[in-house]
């Protein structure tokens, strides 16, 4: 009588082929907020998991398999009984940085040398911002914190500003010079109802990584530290411009907030150990939506699993349809957005992800696809008429100002103009271009235009064009609907489904 074959003398080769039948599904595994875990992508699948529970061996051999053989996906959003939780999130988060900037501007005149030099060497591309502090002060005190909250975006990576912001502050704050204990009082005195122990430094110590997602209980406190009240439900009030040019916001425009496809990934994986995560080869991050808490800089909470794991690839897919083309998330919506609005938008969602290896993230560990939403010719007409043209416009500028301008003309001067997008445009769109590297898309973005000298402008000739070139944008489309002149953008282009 032949012997009986055992299913563990097979060998490992064949064994891990069986694992795989058993265990990789076509569709890969995608995240259910609902049910707050990994299901099957494709409903008709299903995932057979009995055979990790024949025997120890097995369940051995098996244990995060289905990990290793499935992409596994994650999508914006959140479960339906946390809309308000993150609408409140959002508005918390940015209460605080808003905080954080008021500081900044009382803390000013505390701003030495010293400060000045810890600042700027670990975070260079911050030094225009302190310099425009120190040189451009407007006259009008109340406008004080709202002129850094401007400024401070300049440069080429927000996060990295946000982050330069809280430092300054915080070596002011604890230098204790007479200025800054003058700060201090005024601060004081501009803020009656802050308890009597209460200070500035508190609002900075405050640490709450954008990516991530909260308890309730930790968003309470959170709240109650910056004096803010619960909030009823939230949800995403789209304006609306009447004929009168008046914004109003309209009840059949709105949507839940939601956590982006990256918060949702760390929220998921920070519940894992370290073994479990190990399993982990390809994730997709589905950015298909509008998402809270400066979303474009949330990859960098992944930098530590994708150093624990060397063999984890994390690819972000960003909807430019449904995601930066949207409304901003901004508690400001009473204005219609401009063009060069857009193209911000589009550059910090590019500058963060072409800033994630400088910050710790493995190489070829990320990369970043603009996703145009199964409709390329969209897309297409979007960096044509949008992105082509502000990229166009950014580089005169810098033409200009490089070319003598510099030695009149401050760096302040350069940045505030509205054409103005960021120092990194230019750098990231020529790396978007090349669609070989960490940013890519999935759609032909076209070719930049040419900078010739004859176009190249004065700043004087820019302050002329900054209000009559830029178009209105109205938020009542996907993507885009402009108001009048909307034939000096599109032309006779036909957008079907659009407008």
């Amino acid at each position: 009588m032949p012997p009986s074959l055992c299913f563990t003398s097979l060998p490992t080769e064949v064994r891990l082929q069986i694992y795989e039948f058993y265990f990789h599904l076509p569709g890969g595994l995608i995240y259910s907020h609902d049910k707050q875990k990994l299901v099957a992508k494709d409903p008709e699948e299903k995932l057979e998991v009995s055979l990790m529970f024949t025997c120890r061996t097995t369940a051995a051999e098996t244990q995060g398999l289905p990990f290793e053989f499935n992409t596994v996906t994650f999508t914006t959003g959140c479960h339906t009984s946390n809309y308000s939780h993150a609408g409140e999130y959002s508005q918390t988060l940015r209460r605080l940085h808003n905080q954080r900037f008021e500081v900044l501007s009382y803390m000013r005149p505390a701003i030495s040398k010293e400060i000045y030099d810890k600042t700027t060497s670990r975070f260079p591309l911050f030094k225009p911002v302190l310099d425009a502090i120190k040189e451009h002060w407007p006259q009008n005190e109340e406008d004080n914190w709202e002129f850094i909250r401007e400024i401070a975006l300049w440069g080429d990576v927000p996060f990295s500003a946000r982050e330069a912001v809280a430092l300054t502050c915080q070596l002011a704050l604890q230098s204790m010079e007479r200025e800054t204990i003058a700060a201090v009082a005024r601060y004081r005195l501009d803020h009656p109802n802050l308890p009597p122990h209460d200070d500035p430094l508190r609002i900075l110590t405050l640490d709450h990584p954008p990516w991530e997602i909260p308890s309730k209980r930790k968003l309470q406190r959170l709240r109650a530290s910056l004096y803010m009240p619960s909030q009823g439900a939230f949800s995403w009030e789209r304006g609306i411009r009447n004929d009168n040019g008046i914004w109003r916001n309209s009840s059949q425009h709105t949507r839940p907030y939601h956590f982006s496809a990256a918060a949702v990934a760390i929220h998921f994986l920070r519940q894992l150990s370290v073994k479990q995560r190990t399993h982990f080869r390809n994730i997709v991050l589905r950015e298909d939506s509008k998402s809270v808490a400066f979303p474009a800089c949330h990859a960098r909470g992944l930098i530590r699993f994708c150093q624990e794991n060397p063999c984890l690839r994390i690819e972000r897919r960003v909807n430019l349809i449904g995601n930066v083309l949207e409304v901003p998330e901004d508690i400001c919506l009473a204005r219609a957005r401009f063009i060069s609005d857009m193209s911000k938008a589009l550059a910090i969602w590019l500058v963060e992800a072409m800033d994630l290896e400088p910050a710790g993230m493995p190489p070829n560990a990320f990369s970043f696809v603009l996703d145009d939403n199964q409709a390329p010719d969209r897309a297409m007409v979007a960096f044509d008429k949008v992105y082509h043209r502000c990229l166009t416009w950014q580089r005169h500028l810098e033409s200009g100002y490089e070319s003598g301008d510099k030695n009149t003309r401050s760096f302040f001067q350069f940045a505030k103009n509205r054409l103005y997008i960021l120092d990194g445009f230019p750098r990231v769109m020529r790396e978007l271009f090349q669609n070989n590297g960490i940013l890519r898309c999935n759609f032909n973005p076209g070719e930049p235009r040419e900078v010739t000298e004859s176009s190249i402008w004065t700043m004087d000739d820019y302050a002329t064009i900054d209000i009559v070139d830029e178009l209105g944008f109205d938020q009542r489309s996907v993507m885009l609907h402009f108001n009048h002149p909307i034939g000096e953008v599109f032309g006779d282009t036909e957008l079907p489904g659009l407008l």
